[in-house]
């Protein structure tokens, strides 16, 4: 089926525009040159730029999905190509250590504010026109692009740390900026969302020649309890990886090893995000939201007991739980909107979903940074909460899988929960 080979060129078009768009979460590589330039910012300072392009995200996300059916994929891209252009630029020309204060003002809004919200709306354009190419495969397309942007910190790190030696970080930041504009012009191109003839094709090539599941409108789905529980969910889930993506490498030098090895955060990051979409295609939604859950109660555990034997191993294995339950977050709760609320109002209703980092963000790297400084530099306090974090999710898990069973049973076996609660 000729137009439905065409997706697999946009999926692997989108996965290389997400992977460059995924740099954000390489801020721990732009801190330890930072705080060198500024000696004087402290840790939650550090942090702080990175929180705000956070919270941006979610809000270039909901911005994305409330104007997607209106203005479609191609000026969505054009719009993130050039505010992350701007928000890296005007980045690069604030970095002047005389002025310390105002540099740090400039980071947050042009960094943080504007390259957040930049990369929330190429985020969101991407998953909401991709995800409609594979109706069969939802889980595999989602887990696919998200992979690009989970490891887009581990791929391009070493990149990015090489040009801050090499020619500075102003010019990295610059380059950045070109390169990032210039991938998401592609996008504008050759990104489109399937025609109706195709997607009655794709549909049946999925054995479903209609939408099995009722589409339902961001209005309703913010009355629905389901909706609730899963952003509650992801507000554990996501907390507990920023409390450590964000000082990954700090704690690699914490337990003598290179900061590089923080790195492994990125790599299974990615991993996890394949790894999830396939599970969430083979083995459900409901397996999937325990089974991450149980991967975040493992992460804390594991590095708990590296501080207390003072071991490099179990280190190593918590920081890769870490990422992989971080990085499974998003590829389970990204078809699990359109399994449960179709594909028709699929952009808003993801954004939606996304604001659940909000809270997230807050929970995450500025309670880390809190413990952190109250600790004089240790991560004992931190580790603590991690593991709180994930026997939360755990609950959290347990609470949506007893609520899709209650509406499966009320709904039919066909469809996750009935037309009248989804």
């Amino acid at each position: 089926m000729k137009k439905c080979a065409a997706r697999w060129g946009c999926l692997a078009l989108s996965t290389i525009s997400l992977l460059f768009l995924g740099t954000i979460y390489a801020w721990s590589i732009f801190r330890e040159p930072l705080s060198r330039l500024f000696p004087g910012w402290s840790a939650t300072r550090l942090s702080l730029p990175f929180t705000l392009s956070i919270i941006a995200f979610c809000g270039g996300s909901v911005f994305s999905g409330r104007t997607f059916s209106r203005w479609g994929s191609g000026r969505l891209f054009a719009l993130s190509a050039a505010l992350l252009f701007v928000g890296f630029t005007g980045s690069a020309l604030s970095l002047r250590p005389g002025r310390p204060d105002i540099a740090l003002i400039a980071l947050c809004v042009l960094y943080g504010i504007l390259g957040g919200f930049g990369v929330g709306i190429g985020y969101n354009a991407t998953m909401s026109t991709v995800i409609r190419w594979f109706p069969d495969h939802p889980g595999l397309a989602s887990g696919t692009l998200l992979m690009g942007f989970g490891v887009g910190g581990l791929v391009l790190g070493g990149a990015l740390d090489a040009s801050i030696r090499s020619v500075g970080l102003s010019s990295t930041f610059l380059g950045s900026a070109l390169v990032m504009a210039a991938i998401l012009a592609l996008d504008a191109l050759f990104v489109k969302r399937p025609g109706p003839g195709a997607l009655q094709g794709l549909r049946a090539l999925a054995g479903t020649e209609t939408a099995a599941v009722p589409d339902v409108p961001p209005s309703r789905v913010l009355r629905r309890p389901l909706f609730w529980m899963l952003c509650l969910w992801l507000i554990f889930t996501n907390a507990g990886g920023l409390l450590v993506i964000n000082s990954a490498a700090p704690i690699a030098v914490h337990f003598g090893l290179a900061s590089g090895m923080g790195l492994v955060v990125s790599l299974f990051n990615g991993f996890g995000r394949l790894f999830f979409g396939w599970a969430f295609d083979r083995l459900g939604s409901r397996a999937a939201f325990v089974l991450n859950s149980v991967v975040l109660l493992g992460a804390g555990v594991s590095l708990s007991l590296a501080l207390e034997i003072r071991m490099a191993a179990p280190m190593f294995l918590g920081l890769s739980l870490v990422g992989l339950s971080y990085g499974g977050g998003p590829s389970i709760s990204a078809p699990a909107a359109a399994a449960f609320w179709g594909t028709e109002h699929y952009a808003a209703n993801l954004s939606l979903v996304n604001c659940a980092l909000i809270p997230a963000a807050l929970l995450g790297p500025v309670i880390a940074s809190a413990l952190q400084e109250r600790a004089g530099g240790g991560y004992g306090s931190t580790f603590l909460m991690l593991t709180l974090l994930g026997a939360l999710a755990l609950g959290g898990a347990v609470l949506l899988v007893l609520r899709l069973r209650r509406l499966e049973a009320g709904g039919g076996a066909a469809s996750p929960c009935s037309e009248g609660e989804r």
